[in-house]
């Protein structure tokens, strides 16, 4: 025999523990394989169905057909009275002669007065550029910018000069647009034509 040295407490610690869990994990599988399966779920009847069975009546079996019916479906109508029936209700008026800019636009520190619309909405009514161009009035979208405003506006200063930025958007041949930022323009700031 050859004489080997003692092992330590803790390497017997751990080959003691090792083979506790080595012998945890055989019992669970051991287990396990003991067990009967679990029965599968159960499935729902399927229809039968045969390819040879007789297409309802009304539809379509030609391939190139049923593609061209859902074209026809998915393709928005020529006709002219057809956009009328789909909006109810008078269109809102445009200004003739009118530049309307493109959704997604931004406007950046243009001078405006708020104003109420025919519907009672607030406008923007933008002051004229150098070359005494002014874009027509628009729509302001509701936000807590606009709030703040209307209380600058309603509060005794129904002239206030803001210098607006927002995001122009695009409705039924309108301009509306969302102030993103403001600031009231101090008196002195404001130039007349003179």
């Amino acid at each position: 025999m050859t004489n080997r040295p003692a092992p330590s407490p803790s390497r017997t610690r751990r080959s003691i523990a090792g083979a506790l869990v080595g012998a945890a994990l055989l019992a669970a599988v051991s287990a396990s394989l003991a067990r009967p399966p679990a029965p599968p779920p159960p499935t729902p009847a399927a229809p039968p169905t045969s390819p040879t069975s007789p297409t309802p009546p009304g539809r379509p079996t030609d391939p190139e057909q049923i593609i061209r019916d859902l074209e026809r479906a998915t393709r928005p109508p020529s006709s002219p009275e057809a956009p009328a029936a789909r909006a109810p209700g008078p269109a809102p008026a445009t200004i003739p002669g009118s530049r309307l800019l493109r959704e997604g636009s931004f406007l950046t520190d243009r001078r405006a007065r708020l104003s109420r619309g025919s519907g009672g909405e607030w406008q923007a009514v933008f002051d004229a550029d150098a070359a005494g161009q002014a874009d027509p009035p628009m729509t302001l979208q509701p936000c807590q910018n606009l709030q703040a405003m209307e209380a600058i506006v309603e509060g005794g200063s129904p002239n206030a000069v803001f210098s607006l930025s927002g995001q122009v958007f695009v409705y039924r041949g309108r301009n509306y647009l969302l102030p993103l930022i403001y600031r009231i323009e101090r008196r002195g700031d404001v130039t007349t034509g003179g």
